[in-house]
């Protein structure tokens, strides 16, 4: 067959001339693959270069796997031309076993910075047929299970999701080729010739606009080219993806690679400190020429994150707030972590603080089973609205099987244990002092599957499942087979201590058989000041919300149950037309929906069905026992999540959790007392020791969990894509602490903070008035009732507005919501405010300015009895109040608005829905 030399294709010619002019970023041993390399003609078959695999030969002399488009190969050919130049997206690190569809296994890309490609396979992902996308990322997909709408590829090849190897992932050891920005550009130079903007501010404005909205790889390619065609000449704004994030030369916290034999699961160490290439355990060969034969897991050293937590971000003053926080009229109420029973046994310094931490599996694709663990942490000392802005990720697993925990709790467990008796030492950014800051290790929030992994205890579903007690579990039957359940026990079950854990784990490894419920040592046992038997908690994000109120909704409207006297799912659309109407506030992020979707409803959705939705809208469908049944937990939680619990609430919820529970198995059988019922039993007792249940909700977890589905752009190293969008972060954040730009600083605030109106005036303190005022006259009664406020008639025309931001919430007026189509689905013009001895609600008719001094006119909402009432125990749900329309309007100071409240319209009744906190907001 007829071939072309390679000059006639365009693509090796430029690099191979860069590489006879001296050009060092292109290896010698690569120049010497592009002159052998031979492309054949669009007419015929071509023949792939592969320097070393073995193939076997067809009847025209070519391989099976030679067989490929002329595209392809052209394609591949700029690839590693790129690749030699530094920018390429690929890493092919020669000990992986990962299939390469464009079989590049013979190219050696000896300058490609570590750990830095999105598709280790070499596949363009996003390349059409036909055309030679030779700027594309390699990679990236758009779906979220993998597939790419417009690749030429099959959409079920994504078979390999994630499989692709780390070992070369950036440590923070390895900066090759960090100069090499665009022909040489600093990162402190201008922008281009004269220009006012430095190449570092230009470049974290643009990775802050693609981090916050989440856009690909090749978006971002596509959009460096648009500005690099606009900037004038001279200008050293790299053209890449990939010379864009060199821009910021040093990852501020260094990432350490750890591995362990998959044989025998014997822990291995450190990447750079393993150098038998045997497993010293089992003697398994560590490395072949297939791939690996040992796992590999992330960690990100804590005390570094903590250290750049005080030197860059300067959070020791707000480390202050335990001691700062305004003041409780009820002293002995539980109001956050440090009223606590546990945390008060344990006392910190000036700059010691405590920590939470959380794992779970994150699934990553829907067609297949690779899954990534993180563990987070959060700092219980900081404010609680700005605990989750500074959580952080300290350790990170990858793969299709559950981590080992002992082995992948191992650094981290080394970490807590030195963060407490050593500490860490940072340099005070204002005196220079050298400080020394401990850190205790308090607190676990995981759901229950996690949580036994970690306590090294029996399932959940085992006879001692329970992590916090020894009761034991019973069997009964139910359908065709058995459940293990627990029923509610009288006297309550033993709670576990760490005495007691410790004698029972030496018992089992004896023994080797579970005892009650303990397997052995948890690798959590060494962490001074935590509790094994305490400090794991029943996060009620998953035990009661994704645990006993969707039990118990199934119950109620799943068709096996139609023969139940509870069973309700005829009256489905009855339901909706009800669920439907109901307009929740902004801050309360998804609007109801439909009951038949109730299987797709996120946490927060049956946090809002609980607390508000239910009892309305149950209300004359659900029959009268089971509607009081539900009622009890509706009241428990509600006064648990609180921002200020009482004693007397911890009582009260614990008497009707008990009741609950105790209620479960005479309304719906035993076999429906399962291990999540069990659980709302110590929701109580973990008020008491830790705080209310907002506090160590696993919500701010699971929320930063799809952050990272959100970085992942594609099937192919899955893994590296989430570390390195974290590590940019990181970054991103010290740049912006260092920078002297502070008009960058703030657009970089504006973006990815909450965005305000535009028109809004200033007129008081935590007070904007937004929009077009309407100058006009008030009513006669809304006249009188400002004669009644401030003394004097409303003759006059006024400014009158009908938007508010009042500290920080946007509050409609009525008339507001009435006109724009925009609201239709949200209510935000129903506030409680404080009318003197009493708190009373309305609905906002106008803001105005009178004096100098602000106002509200309202229509007031007249509270209307009996509501709803527990008639055993003569309880009233205080978060769900009737209320009833009136046209008697008052003029209160907007001072005296204590905030926004539910409104809730269910067939013709009106209900006022209390937030229990400002915390568990936007979930």
């Amino acid at each position: 067959m007829e071939e072309e030399s390679s000059d006639k294709t365009g693509y090796r010619r430029g690099p191979y001339k860069r590489y006879l002019k001296g050009d060092s970023r292109v290896p010698r041993e690569t120049a010497k693959r592009w002159m052998n390399l031979d492309v054949p003609s669009s007419s015929s078959a071509g023949v792939a270069y592969d320097g070393n695999a073995e193939s076997s030969e067809n009847d025209d002399g070519s391989s099976d796997e030679d067989r490929v488009d002329n595209r392809k190969i052209r394609r591949r050919s700029a690839q590693s031309a790129a690749s030699a130049s530094g920018d390429s997206h690929l890493d092919s690190s020669g000990d992986d076993d990962v299939t390469d569809n464009n079989r590049r296994s013979g190219s050696d890309n000896d300058t490609i910075p570590h750990g830095h490609f999105d598709g280790e396979d070499g596949t363009d992902n996003n390349s059409r047929s036909g055309s030679d996308n030779d700027n594309v990322p390699h990679g990236h997909f758009d779906g979220e299970d993998g597939t790419d709408n417009n690749s030429w590829r099959d959409a079920s090849s994504d078979d390999d999701s994630g499989g692709s190897s780390i070992s070369d992932i950036d440590d923070g050891n390895d900066h090759d080729n960090l100069d090499d920005i665009n022909d040489g550009g600093n990162e402190m130079d201008p922008l281009y010739p004269n220009a006012t903007v430095s190449l570092r501010t230009a470049a974290f404005l643009l990775m802050t606009v693609c981090l916050t909205f989440s856009v690909s790889h090749i978006f971002i390619e596509n959009l460096l080219q648009v500005i690099c065609f606009l900037l004038p000449n001279g200008h050293i704004l790299p053209a890449t993806y990939h010379k864009l994030t060199r821009v910021f030369s040093d990852s501020p916290v260094p990432l350490v690679l750890h591995r362990f034999c998959e044989d025998c699961q014997h822990y291995l160490g450190k990447r750079d400190d393993i150098q038998n290439p045997n497993c010293p355990n089992c003697d398994a060969e560590l490395t072949n020429v297939h791939g690996k034969n040992y796992g590999i897991f992330l960690e990100v050293p804590q005390d570094k994150i903590l250290k750049s937590f005080m030197e860059v971000d300067r959070l020791y003053d707000q480390l202050r707030y335990p001691m700062n926080r305004e003041q409780d009229a009820d002293n002995d109420a539980y109001r956050d972590v440090y009223d606590g029973t546990e945390y008060l046994q344990i006392p910190c310094n000036r700059y010691d603080f405590s920590l939470m931490w959380n794992s779970d599996g994150l699934p990553i694709f829907k067609s297949s089973t690779f899954q990534l663990w993180p563990i987070q942490c959060i700092i219980l000392e900081l404010p609680p609205l700005l605990r989750n802005k500074f959580a952080y990720v300290t350790g990170l697993w990858f793969g299709y099987k559950k981590p080992l925990m002992d082995i992948f709790l191992k650094p981290f467990v080394d970490s807590c244990v030195s963060l407490y008796n050593r500490g860490f030492q940072w340099t005070h950014p204002e005196t220079g002092i050298d400080i020394t800051s401990h850190v205790n290790t308090r607190i676990c929030s995981c759901d229950a599957v996690a949580r036994c992994s970690i306590q090294n205890m029996t399932q959940f579903n085992g006879f001692y499942g329970c992590g916090l007690c020894e009761q034991k579990a019973e069997t009964v039957p139910k359908g065709n087979g058995t459940v293990r359940v627990y029923p509610m026990s009288n006297p309550a079950a033993k709670m576990r201590n760490d005495t007691e854990i410790s004698r029972q784990a030496r018992i089992a490894a004896t023994t080797g058989v579970p005892e009650k419920g303990v397997k052995g040592q948890s690798a959590t046992s060494i962490i001074p000041a935590f509790s094994v038997g305490r400090s794991f908690i029943p996060d009620y994000m998953h035990s009661v919300l994704l645990g006993v109120v969707r039990t118990m909704m199934n119950l109620w409207m799943d068709s096996p149950n139609h023969e139940s006297p509870w069973y309700i799912g005829t009256r489905t659309s009855q339901l909706d037309r009800r669920l439907l109407t109901i307009r929740p506030i902004n801050e309360i992020t998804r609007t109801p929906r439909s009951l038949t979707t109730r299987k797709h409803w996120k946490a927060s959705e049956y946090r809002n069905w609980l607390l508000w939705y239910s009892l309305p809208v149950l209300q004359g469908i659900l029959p009268a026992q089971y509607l009081q049944h539900f009622l009890l937990l509706s009241v428990s939680v509600y006064h648990l999540t609180t921002t200020s619990v009482s004693k007397r609430s911890v009582q009260l919820a614990k008497h009707l959790i008990d009741s609950f529970v105790d209620d479960v198995a005479t309304l719906y059988g035993r076999e429906h007392c399962s291990f999540n019922v069990h659980q709302l039993t110590h929701l109580a007792i973990t008020v008491q020791r830790w705080g209310p249940l907002w506090v160590h909700s696993a919500f701010p977890f699971e929320s930063n969990n799809q952050i990272f589905k959100k970085l992942i752009h594609g099937t192919q190293a899955a893994q590296l894509q989430v570390v390195g969008a974290l590590s940019l972060v990181r970054q991103l954040r010290d740049v912006r602490n260092r920078m002297d730009d502070q008009e960058a600083v703030t657009l970089a605030e504006r973006i990815t903070g909450r965005k305000l109106p535009q028109n809004r005036e200033n007129v008081g303190p935590g007070v904007c008035f937004v929009g077009k005022p309407d100058y006009q006259m008030l009513s006669p009664a809304s006249s009188e009732a400002a004669f009644r406020c401030i003394g004097e008639p409303m003759v006059q025309n006024l400014y009158l507005y009908a938007r508010a931001l009042v500290r920080g919430q946007m509050i409609h007026s009525i008339s507001y919501e009435e006109e724009g189509s925009h609201v239709l689905k949200r209510n935000n013009s129903t506030v409680i405010y404080d009318d003197g001895p009493l708190i009373a609600y309305g609905q906002v008719m106008h803001f105005f300015k009178h004096a100098d001094q602000l106002y509200c006119v309202l229509n007031q909402l007249k509270k209307i009895n009996p509501g709803f009432i527990h008639r055993a125990s003569n309880c009233k749900a205080e978060h769900v109040i009737p209320v009833r329309k009136t046209t008697n309007p008052v003029v209160v100071p907007i001072s005296q608005i204590i905030g926004k409240v539910l409104q809730l319209e269910v067939g013709g009744d009106v209900y006022i829905g209390q937030i229990p906190n400002p915390y568990e907001y936007n979930l």
